[in-house]
């Protein structure tokens, strides 16, 4: 039951600090649709598609290494090695990638060249330091670092768009602004300077840590075909404002995402922990088969109330997102079960078995793509990813057989998928009448679905509030 209970802990404390960010992005999302063109808002979804990928090429995939390595580690010596190497590595990678870049972007202007940079290095920075507060523990400090860029993401976006109308260049300058500030406040509250010493810098260590970062790499660009190379090749066949319509759609699908990520990120420190408990692989179904419920019956409420959010959130212009954002779900929903398995191979430092089952999929995710992508447009580009995910899920189930026997609820699982094709069906139809019921139901599986969870919850609530009155 502590397991249970420390999972949830960590699952709360790190979904306040994603909760709030991917708020600010809704709140940002009707803006950037409406004072950015849609080639701009095309540009910018290209960008950061861009940048997703460089930045884990360029670190080598190192902070996944640095987490790893702290989260159980408990001297005070090694953790002054582990944090130094990897913080000096990363200082010197970040100036040669600098180099590089100024060079390369030769054709852009000096001043938006600067900025593009700079924001790719605090990106470097910060995605290393967010790993190094979780390895140490401080996961509240993580999440309220998120908080932070979030809001001041929104804070600094109004009047740079709304205002004085800078466009996409002002919006690049907000959102490094934003990285910067919240950079500072991760230094200092989780005082890195305290382990950081020249001196303990390691040659062995960071051996050690690129040991286990570099077969990580492949996966990581295996990913990022599966999840990007669709916006390269929308922009590359169909143009850069199709890009734009795709981009829109991913936002709210983005909604579902947000539990799983949070969950995964403690997930990953709880399968670390307890692999090697007599009873892990009872541990390890019991949750995915919760998981499983909670994902499924949630992936139905946010489809029943996805026709209201869209209205709300995107601009009439981008019509043609609405059709693609139930298949977007779907992707998402098999990415989730996925990553819940890539979990159990992290604790186990499996990295290669998690590349091999990635680059399998990126690679029909690409072969679909060209061969479709013209006659099917949008629908080509999220049907391959829905087919993507689903050959890396079943690629993964098979193969964790070989270290764990993971017991699967299939007779939950052939109701879930009924009640997922009743639920898309009421979607497409359109209307008030379908979307109410697609609400009400969706209300009423995640009840059934999730009673027991939901009691838990709330008796446990009811102790915290007796307690807090026999205190008075």
């Amino acid at each position: 039951m502590k397991r249970e209970k420390e999972l949830i802990k960590n699952t709360f404390i790190l979904l306040i600090g994603t909760l709030l960010p991917k708020f600010a992005s809704f709140i940002t999302l009707p803006i950037y649709t409406k004072y950015l063109t849609k080639t701009e808002y095309g540009i910018y979804d290209l960008i950061f598609t861009i940048i997703s990928l460089i930045v884990p090429l360029v670190t080598l995939q190192l902070q996944s290494a640095v987490f790893r390595k702290l989260i159980n580690n408990n001297d005070e010596i090694e953790k002054k090695k582990i944090i130094s190497t990897s913080q000096i590595f990363t200082y010197i990678i970040a100036i040669i990638f600098s180099i590089i870049l100024f060079f390369v972007f030769s054709s852009v202007n000096i001043f938006s060249r600067l900025i593009i940079i700079l924001f790719m290095i605090l990106e470097i920075f910060i995605q290393m330091g967010l790993q190094t507060a979780r390895g140490l523990g401080k996961n509240k400090v993580y999440s309220t670092t998120s908080i932070i860029n979030s809001f001041l993401n929104v804070i600094l976006v109004i009047p740079i768009l709304i205002k004085f109308k800078l466009g996409l260049l002002g919006l690049i300058c907000s959102l490094t602004m934003s990285l910067f500030l919240a950079y500072l406040y991760l230094i200092i509250k989780t005082k890195f300077y305290k382990f950081y010493n020249v001196k303990f810098f390691d040659l062995s260590t960071l051996k050690e840590l690129l040991k286990y970062s570099i077969p990580m790499i492949p996966n990581s660009i295996s990913w990022w075909i599966v999840n990007a190379s669709d916006r390269l090749l929308i922009t590359f066949f169909l143009g850069i404002t199709q890009n734009a319509i795709y981009a829109a759609a991913s936002k709210i699908p983005s909604l579902y995402s947000l539990f799983y990520n949070t969950f995964n990120m403690a997930w990953q420190e709880s399968a670390t922990k307890y692999k090697n408990t007599k009873d892990v692989e009872n541990y390890y179904s019991n949750t995915f088969n919760i998981l499983f419920m909670f994902l499924t019956s949630g992936m139905l409420l946010l489809i029943a109330i996805t026709p209201i959010l869209f209205k709300i959130l995107i601009n009439s212009t981008y019509e043609k997102s609405y059709y693609q954002i139930p298949i977007l779900y779907i992707s998402l929903y098999l990415l989730s079960f996925s990553n819940y398995l890539g979990g159990i191979y992290v604790a186990l430092k499996k990295t290669t078995n998690l590349a091999k089952s990635v680059i399998i999929g990126a690679v029909i995710n690409v072969i679909i793509n060209f061969i479709a992508i013209k006659n099917f447009g949008l629908y080509a580009a999220s049907i391959s990813t829905v087919i993507s995910y689903f050959i890396v899920l079943i690629y993964r189930i098979i193969d964790i057989k070989k270290y764990y026997k993971i017991t699967y609820n299939f007779k939950n699982i052939s109701i879930s998928i009924l009640f997922i094709i009743f639920s898309l069906t009421l979607y497409y139809f359109k209307g008030i009448l379908f979307t109410l019921t697609n609400i009400i139901f969706s209300i009423f599986i995640f009840i059934v679905f999730n009673k027991n969870l939901l009691y838990k919850m709330l008796k446990n609530l009811k102790i915290k509030t007796l307690r807090k009155e026999l205190i008075k």
